[in-house]
């Protein structure tokens, strides 16, 4: 983004900090949300300016919505001014505030499809950013289910596979050699992905990141 700050006033300026805001109402009050970057003003003589270009970033926990930018000069105060009431304005146009969100389009094995407790299958999977924001790095972790739906007593297979950073719409395509524990119980199970295993994204949806083979996918033999 781009910011210039101004010293409308006659006297000169001392150095001063712009800080920037997301606001619901295009008005600086308390419920606004500071942004992490500032704008660092040298001394500026009465009518002068500056203007940098720099990058600010959201936080994290930032509800989802549409919100006006907001640059404070002297947002802390250090410069005595004619007035206190005008350091504050909207940028022309609004900000919205999305998430990524990590989903898995398809999941299988690529062999073997019966395995002795202890061994290792290959399973792979489809990973997809449907967000309106870039996805960071996440890893997509697998597991044997009865029932094709993801729950806490599915059984967690060791090994995952690393998922690089994902442009909005963009798709992650691979594998990884994982294990089956010692104690599954033998039988026949859906293969499960699960997208952001670890959480490391937050996104607009947590609960649409697991998809299960389209059928039974893997023998478990004593």
């Amino acid at each position: 983004m781009t910011a210039t700050t101004g010293n409308i006033g006659s006297a000169p300026a001392a150095p001063s900090m712009t800080r920037f805001y997301l606001s619901l109402d295009a008005v600086r009050n308390a419920g606004d949300k500071l942004l992490t970057g500032v704008h660092a003003v040298g001394s500026l003589p009465g009518g002068g300016a500056a203007t940098t270009t720099l990058s600010v970033t959201v936080p994290s926990s930032m509800p989802i919505g549409s919100y006006h930018l907001l640059a404070c000069a002297d947002d802390q105060k250090h410069v005595a001014e004619t007035s206190e009431t005008n350091n504050c304005m909207p940028a022309p146009s609004t900000v919205n505030v999305s998430r990524a969100d990590l989903v898995v389009q398809t999941t299988g094995v690529v062999g073997p499809t019966t395995v002795a407790r202890g061994g290792v299958i290959t399973a792979s999977d489809n990973t997809r950013n449907q967000g309106l924001v870039t996805a960071g790095p996440s890893s997509t972790r697998y597991y044997l289910s009865l029932d094709a739906v993801k729950s806490s007593s599915d059984k967690p297979l060791t090994g995952s596979r690393a998922v690089a950073g994902l442009l909005t719409g963009a798709a992650s395509q691979g594998s990884a050699q994982v294990t089956v524990p010692l104690d599954t119980t033998p039988g026949t199970y859906y293969l499960v992905a699960c997208a952001d295993a670890s959480s490391a994204i937050t996104e607009l949806s947590e609960t649409n990141n697991c998809t299960a083979s389209a059928s039974p996918a893997v023998t478990v033999t004593p």
